[in-house]
């Protein structure tokens, strides 16, 4: 009888020296906190935990289905067994499973390893289901005993990048309510790598809003699949980390950009390495220049060649659904271009800036914060900057390069150069003389404006776009300027159109399509004015 009582207390406190184990193994690393899986594959992560409301969960598996996506179910260690016939339900579905790791007051490393271990275990014997890595906080404090309980089991600590279920909506009984509480008339779309975080049996008043809010996300707010998050981090080809470690960087970007470059032939450079924009030819466009070295400056806009190539760019950021639309219409053409990368809110997603240079295209920088090298005066023409001005916009550069390179400094194109380029656009293609010189003393090696500035941003329709496209896109060398910004509403499919019509015409009469990287390669030089 003491036997007995001994071992079922055992049993009560979980026991399990394979716990202690493994936290001596560990000595003491902790999990990171994964918000977003930092992945390129085109898809978003739903998560879901609670189990219990049998009704809600057939619904919820319904619109699942209709929507043709996929999720994961946290389940704890008490759940899994005393839902099995949910859980039998989920995996015969081909749902995934991960662990919902309650925390607890005055509970150490140990306890939390165990109960890892021993739902794992649960889920081997009683569902044959052995893909379980992966854990998730419902709720509550995130401590470094949790961290540590996580990682020396092998797993994978998720978090969420968005939460639907509110406190305040509890007994909401609409969800078309919910969801504009949720999203407020925003433009919000899923990013590669998003995870998404719901809470079952929370709506008092109703069995569907949760599959509701669910089927109104991702028709609304989805341009990607919705998969499980260990179908995701099983891509292991796509997954990287961020920010990337210093010894992934390739020697030929690492820390390219630093002050202290320039020397003493700034002229000379700009003469060989500006190629600069029509626009921009005068002392009144170019402050700080002499009118002798302004008849030294090419304003063209042009990189020559000979294979009647033209280039094409695109300036700024933007949301997933309006990039991954210019890159499937790059794609379809089967044409590489340049982006020229506006960093500040790249951090919200350097998921996609790594897309863009794994779908073989060159990744330029376009300043921080848009930070111009001239001041716009209007009808009057351009100011040069300030002496404060030009320390705030070498900052600027430097801190550019420096998220670039954290994202993409490792990728190479197929012809085996980095994706990540030393050359520099000019935000609003503005420059001066002092902001020349400020770009070149950080170490860019070209200042790249353009022929042909498309101000699609403010096109009214694609045939109108279509049309500038067709007018001013004709020139041997043509550097054309787009954007990528979301409020470029017709960019896309002009372009599309565009490069239909040019495949259609003789071989004779098209234009190849080129990246700078392609040609600007420190040995191309401006051709005489």
């Amino acid at each position: 009888l003491i036997i007995e009582w001994f071992m079922e207390a055992l049993d009560n406190t979980n026991y399990l020296p394979e716990a202690a184990e493994l936290l001596n193994q560990n000595e003491g690393a902790l999990a990171e906190n994964m918000s977003e899986i930092h992945i390129t594959r085109r898809a978003s992560a739903f998560l879901f935990y609670d189990l219990g409301n049998k009704t809600e969960l057939e619904y919820l598996l319904s619109v699942l289905q209709e929507m043709n996506a996929q999720a994961t179910f946290l389940v704890t260690m008490d759940e899994a067994t005393e839902y099995a016939e949910q859980i039998k339900t989920l995996l015969a579905r081909g749902y995934d499973l991960g662990i919902a790791l309650k925390p607890q007051k005055n509970q150490d490393a140990y306890t939390y390893c165990t109960q890892i271990l021993r739902c794992q275990q649960i889920f081997q014997e009683q569902y044959g289901y052995t893909k379980t890595n992966l854990v998730k906080l419902p709720y509550g404090p995130l401590d470094d005993s949790i961290r540590e309980a996580i990682h020396a089991a092998g797993c994978v600590l998720l978090e969420h990048s968005s939460a639907i279920t509110k406190t305040q909506d509890e007994h909401a009984t609409d969800a078309e309510t919910v969801y504009r509480a949720i999203f407020g008339g925003k433009h919000y779309i899923l990013r590669r790598g998003h995870i998404v975080y719901f809470r079952m049996n929370f709506y008092k008043n109703s069995n569907t809003i949760l599959g509701d809010l669910v089927r109104m996300i991702i028709s609304r707010n989805s341009i990607y699949p919705i998969e499980s998050a260990n179908t995701i981090l099983a891509d292991k080809d796509l997954l990287y980390t961020y920010p990337l470690p210093a010894d992934q960087i390739l020697p030929q970007v690492k820390d390219k950009i630093y002050t202290g470059q320039l020397g003493d032939d700034f002229m000379d450079r700009v003469e060989k390495y500006y190629i600069g924009f029509v626009d921009a030819r005068t002392k009144k466009e170019l402050p700080g220049f002499t009118s002798e070295e302004i008849r030294r400056i090419n304003y063209k806009g042009l990189i020559h060649n000979d294979e009647n190539a033209v280039f094409l760019t695109f300036d700024d950021w933007g949301s997933d659904d309006t990039i991954t639309k210019l890159l499937d219409v790059l794609r379809n053409h089967n044409v590489k271009a340049t982006f020229c990368v506006r960093t500040n809110n790249v951090r919200y997603n350097p998921n996609l800036l790594r897309a863009i240079a794994q779908e073989g295209h060159d990744i330029v920088s376009h300043t921080d914060t848009h930070y111009v090298l001239a001041i716009d005066k209007g009808n009057s023409g351009f100011d040069s900057l300030t002496e404060e001005q030009q320390q705030e916009l070498r900052a600027d550069l430097i801190r550019s390069y420096q998220v670039l390179q954290s994202v993409v400094g490792d990728v190479k194109l197929e012809n085996g150069k980095p994706a990540l380029t030393t050359y520099f656009r000019p935000p609003t293609l503005a420059v001066s003389r002092i902001g020349m010189e400020t770009v070149f003393d950080c170490g860019f090696t070209y200042i790249v404006s353009g022929a042909y500035t498309s101000q699609d941003y403010i096109a009214e329709s694609k045939e109108k776009l279509l049309a500038d496209f067709k007018r001013e896109i004709r020139e041997s060398g043509t550097v054309v300027v787009m954007h990528m910004s979301d409020n470029s509403l017709y960019t896309a499919e002009a372009l599309d159109a565009f490069l239909t019509d040019n495949e259609s015409k003789p071989a004779s009469k098209q234009l190849v399509f080129r990246r700078f990287s392609d040609y600007l390669d420190g040995n191309y030089v401006n051709a005489a004015r």
